[in-house]
This record gives structure tokens, sequence and C-alpha cells, in this order.
């Protein structure tokens, strides 16, 4: 009966952190995204200020 116990309690953890991994991961996916695209939004901002000097 332990070990049952045992078991489910490691199974409800392990699903646990299998949906904060995935949560985790489509974070770092989101920030960089938005990091590729605020970089080319600032170079295309640099690329025009040198051009304009």
């Amino acid at each position: 009966n332990e070990w049952k116990t045992r078991y489910q309690t490691q199974h409800q953890i392990n699903e646990q952190l299998e949906k904060q991994r995935i949560m985790l991961q489509d974070k770092l996916q989101n920030f960089r995204e938005t990091s590729k695209n605020g970089n080319r939004q600032l170079q295309k901002r640099s690329n025009k200020e040198e051009l304009s000097d």
C-alpha cells in the first residue's frame, strides 16, 4: 500500500513537472521570437540612422 501511494504521488509530481516544462519551453520560444523581432527592428532603425547621416 505504501508503494502504491508513493507511485501515485510521484506520478502526480511528474505530471506537474511536465506541464511546467512545456510552459517554460513555450515562454522561452516566445522570448526568442520577440528578441529576434526586436533585434531586427533595432537593426532597421540603426541602418536608417546611418543612411541619414
